[in-house]
């Protein structure tokens, strides 16, 4: 039969393990949530520019060429 003191150990660290699940969980979430905004906020400036830089280009494939040396 376990002493009290190792019940006391057992408990202890299943709280602290639960714990440092959850928030572990709680922090992916929230990190990958600012990642997918903030991916999503790039994507959009992105593609304003580029809205702008077709206009005045009348020949795609240069512009494309442009694109990729960046």
């Amino acid at each position: 039969m376990l002493k009290f003191h190792h019940l006391m150990v057992q408990k202890f660290l299943l709280i602290f393990s639960l714990l440092f699940l959850a928030m572990g969980l709680i922090t992916y979430y929230w990190v990958k949530n600012f990642y997918i905004q903030q991916t999503k906020e790039s994507l959009r400036h992105n593609i304003e520019l580029l809205s702008l830089a077709i206009p005045s280009n009348k020949n795609l494939d240069d512009l494309a060429q442009n694109i990729k040396k960046i």
